[in-house]
């Protein structure tokens, strides 16, 4: 089937290649530009199969080097080379070719340079030897799934490291963003969702808003549980600064430090003093400033700093993609340390916190423990509203939602920053996925997998809260692309993940990860609908129906007529609703949209209280005001989201920036009090 239909395609493709006045052929004239493709093909395609036909051209290996063969010929003649060209070595460029092979990559725009090279390839046959295609959305989501595996050269464009990554998990790994099996089942599932809803309107709302209902209620359940039992239960492990005061500089291992730093000229200076507090014997303590070969500025920075002899540039090869977790895998490669940690440019970690993970490791005699993780909170909480509400998630996070995973014995999504690693382990499972952007999160999942354990210590690194609302947005877009990316790499095969992590290990896991993206996005739409429907009913209290009266609702309509918007006409959706043809199936339909809004609504109330209880046991009471406006700063979270979830078919290994060094530097206060 697969290669009758590419053969279909090829034959097409020269058919309409060959034929004057075809659109395929349109775009093989010798001068025409982007613009004039835009303009000239895609607008005037009325026929379906043009349009069609050119988002599955074919395109290999031979006829980029032939392109690029003549661009050097032209080159070397002294005449002007094509419009908009780019090199072999651009074409190869992972972050674009990955992101070009999606199935939903429509929305990517590789640019303009894509154009002469298409012009090129279209000058010959379509070839039998499939290595990679240039798609539009049409053709990429409705063939992709039966087209070759396209994606098995590309580990040949990556580094050794990152190259090792990818080979040693096969379909472990976010450069291949969906299984072949994920996009079968994904657009079988549309297929059917579509067929529901043109033939069964009722049918499709039933399903997709009791789907959505169910996994909201059990993430809200899961995690508040999980807040709840961490409140009553002890979900860390203890360390007494006694047992801290009895270590002696002899004991202690070498120690390695990680600080992937990307752009962080303003904060050079802090970062060298921040390191300079940790208390831990300095001829054991090995910081590695990873930074990229073109970021001359932070190089400079750090060299007029001075930096102490325990310090050490390293810079990482120029090589895609460009992410801190490729950073850290190049430092991984070259650390001496017995146990390393992971830290960010900003972080301010709590002097001891080194030989706290020390006394941590040395609790587990079999080395079973792989990551001593240490909570994260903020230095800057009162700066603005945005980042008392930022400080209250994070405390909620990782005081009482992380120590509760660890007492359920379930995964724990890491925090992207101080992570303790016995180093030995962590490269015999690989260290970090190179292509996901929430390399912590993915990693926790992998040490639970290998049956290693994850344990919280009492020690806090203290970060700069984002204090902007678009670089705010920035930051969370990614790690919930993140969430989405990790879900999608370790449930590829449900079965096999609960033949991995048991079915416990593996439901406790999609709730944390996959469950808690999906909360995040159906927040907004139950917001939505909420805010809808309290319209309605106040819009019926106004035209003199009581409230009672539109919530029970009657059997049968009465005079009042709703709200009238064009044809349509909406007022509240009584609880029990038999509508015009007296058929029972609305009845249940009601009943489960109103438990649904029940449950949404008490959710928030939820959150509001676990939001109290963390201020509450970090001793931050002056941010229990901010607690209490905890739904809103959700609406915005889910906004992110969204952000997020669409930058996973558009830009899914793209990597935003978080800029720090927004906030005036203040020092870390370890508690608040009223």
């Amino acid at each position: 089937m697969r290669s009758s239909s590419v053969r279909m395609i090829g034959a097409s493709c020269s058919a309409a290649a060959r034929e004057p006045g075809s659109a395929v052929n349109t775009i093989a004239e010798p001068h025409m530009t982007a613009a004039d493709f835009n303009n000239r093909v895609c607008p005037k395609s009325i026929f379906f199969w043009n349009p069609l036909l050119l988002s599955l051209l074919v395109v290999t290996r031979q006829h980029i080097l032939r392109f690029t063969a003549r661009f050097n010929r032209l080159q070397n003649r002294g005449r002007k080379p094509p419009p908009h060209s780019l090199s072999w070595e651009s074409y190869t460029n992972i972050m674009e070719i990955q992101a070009f092979f999606q199935i939903f990559s429509g929305f990517f725009e590789l640019g303009s340079n894509c154009y002469p090279l298409l012009r090129e390839c279209l000058k010959s046959r379509v070839p039998k030897k499939i290595t990679f295609f240039y798609q539009k959305p049409l053709g990429s989501w409705l063939f992709r799934v039966i087209l070759p595996d396209i994606m098995k050269f590309i580990p040949e464009q990556l580094d050794p490291i990152t190259r090792r990554f990818v080979e040693t998990h096969p379909g472990g790994s976010a450069i291949e963003v969906t299984s072949r099996g994920q996009q079968l089942r994904y657009l079988l599932t549309a297929l059917l969702l579509l067929l529901l809803l043109k033939f069964r309107w009722d049918y499709f709302l039933f399903f997709v808003t009791a789907f959505l209902m169910f996994w909201y209620a059990a993430a809200v359940i899961f995690r508040g549980g999980a807040a709840v039992l961490s409140w009553f239960g002890r979900g860390e492990e203890i360390i007494t600064d006694d047992e801290v005061a009895a270590l002696s500089d002899d004991e202690l291992p070498v120690y390695t430090v990680f600080l992937p730093l990307y752009h962080e000229a303003n904060i050079a200076a802090k970062i060298v003093r921040n390191m300079g507090k940790l208390d831990y014997p300095k001829e054991k303590l090995e910081v590695m400033l990873l930074l990229e070969a073109d970021d001359s500025e932070t190089r400079e920075a750090l060299a007029r700093t001075g930096l102490p002899p325990y310090c050490r540039v390293l810079t990482v090869p120029d090589a895609p993609p460009k992410t801190k977790p490729r950073a850290c895998n190049y430092g991984l490669s070259q650390a001496k340390g017995v146990f390393s940690v992971i830290y960010d440019a900003e972080d301010a970690p709590e002097p001891d916190q080194l030989k706290k993970a020390c006394i941590a490791f040395r609790r587990d005699p079999e080395k079973r423990v792989l990551c001593v993780q240490g909570k994260l909170n903020y230095f800057n909480s009162r700066h603005n509203l945005l980042t008392r509400l930022f400080t209250v998630e994070y405390s909620t996070y990782f005081d009482l939602t992380l120590p509760g995973y660890q007492l359920f014995n379930l995964p724990l999504p890491l925090g992207g920053t101080s992570n303790h690693f016995r180093t030995d382990i962590l490269r015999k499972i690989g260290g970090w996925d190179p292509f996901n952007v929430t390399e912590d999160c993915d990693l926790g999942l992998r040490i639970y997998e290998y049956g290693y354990k994850t344990r919280l210590i009492n020690s806090t690194t203290y970060e700069e809260a984002n204090s902007q609302v678009w670089n705010w947005m920035r930051q969370r877009s990614r790690w919930v692309k993140g969430f989405i990316q990790t879900h999608l790499v370790h449930y590829r095969n449900p079965f096999r993940t609960m033949k991995r992590l048991g079915v416990y290990g593996a439901f406790g896991g999609f709730l944390a990860v996959g469950g808690s993206a999906m909360m995040m996005l159906t927040n907004l739409i139950f917001w939505a609908a909420m805010l809808l429907y309290a319209g309605l009913l106040l819009h019926g209290l106004f035209a003199g129906v009581p409230l009672l009266d539109q919530i029970v609702g009657p059997r049968f309509d009465t005079a009042y007529e709703g709200v009238r918007i064009g044809h349509l006409t909406l007022k509240a959706w009584p609880l029990v609703y038999y509508g015009t043809g007296e058929d029972p199936f609305w009845s249940i339909f009601s009943q489960i949209f109103f438990a649904g809004s029940l449950i949404m609504f008490l959710a928030n109330f939820i959150f509001i209280g676990i939001g109290v209880a963390a201020c509450v046991k970090r001793k931050y009471y002056r941010l229990i005001p901010a607690a209490l406006l905890m739904p809103f700063y959700w609406l915005l979270i889910s906004l992110a989201a969204w952000k997020g979830f669409i930058q996973i078919f558009t830009k899914p290994f793209y990597w935003e920036k978080t800029k720090h060094g927004l906030t005036d530097n203040i020092e870390p206060c370890k508690e608040e009090t009223a």
